[in-house]
């Protein structure tokens, strides 16, 4: 009879707990779906591009202008004919600089497109997306700035003997997660494009790709204070492994 007991009790428990779980799975299921922006619920699959300047656009050194060949400039048009209503688009990217006249930096730190034009073009992306009825998920690139990188060498991201780790995108070396002022520079474009967002209309959202940080190790002056201050000892020098076994 006491088996009998103890296997009901466990069994019984069990049950409960999975009862439980089954409700807490449900109700915060539906919060979760209502949090998300009604246009994320209405539309879940969207086209994903690759839109750079230095890919599609080239500077007419004849008159000087800037000139973009298709679908630069038209990509909401273009995809609303085939359909698509949400898609994900840059507004920086690699070693570019920014591609509009931001005030997180000076103007030197503006994509030469800008510079020359004075055209702010995640502004532009948002009013031709406007038109088309189309809704933009900014794709803000976060670890790579060729202008930043060699204005603040100790943004970058080292290796234990001090060398900068880099990237594809950015050989010269990617901005550290641990720098504080790269931190507040990046926040401040995204609140800048968030801002023309909210005023011109069209804007979804964030993109925020890749890793921000290099997976084996990061030793670069601030990453080593950080360390520092919350373990009370030098950052060993040991590279960390990231292959896959």
């Amino acid at each position: 009879m006491e088996v009998l007991q103890r296997y009901y009790s466990t069994h019984h428990n069990k049950n409960m707990y999975l009862l439980i779980l089954a409700i807490l799975c449900n109700v915060f299921g539906k919060a979760l779906a209502q949090a998300m922006p009604s246009f994320y619920r209405k539309h879940r699959f969207h086209a994903h591009t690759r839109l750079a300047i230095n890919v599609f656009c080239k500077e007419n050194t004849h008159n000087n202008t800037w000139e973009c060949k298709s679908p630069f400039n038209t990509a909401a048009e273009e995809l609303a004919t085939l359909g698509v209503k949400v898609y994900v688009r840059h507004t920086h990217t690699a070693n570019e600089g920014m591609w509009f006249p931001s005030t997180s930096g000076p103007r030197e730190s503006w994509h030469p497109l800008v510079q020359d034009t004075n055209r702010n073009l995640p502004k532009e992306f948002l009013q031709r997306a406007v038109a088309s009825n189309v809704t933009v998920i900014f794709y803000h690139y976060m670890k790579c700035s060729k202008y930043y990188a060699q204005l603040h060498p100790d943004w970058v991201q080292a290796h234990p003997d001090g060398a900068p780790i880099g990237w594809e995108r950015c050989p010269e070396g990617g901005l550290s997660t641990c720098s504080d002022q790269w931190q507040d520079t990046f926040i401040a474009q995204v609140v800048q494009l968030s801002k023309l967002g909210a005023f011109v209309g069209g804007l979804g959202g964030f993109y925020f790709d890749e890793f921000p940080g290099n997976p084996g190790g990061d030793w670069s002056p601030s990453c080593r204070q950080k360390f520092y201050e919350k373990y009370g000892n030098e950052m060993p020098n040991e590279t960390i492994s990231t292959s896959k076994k």
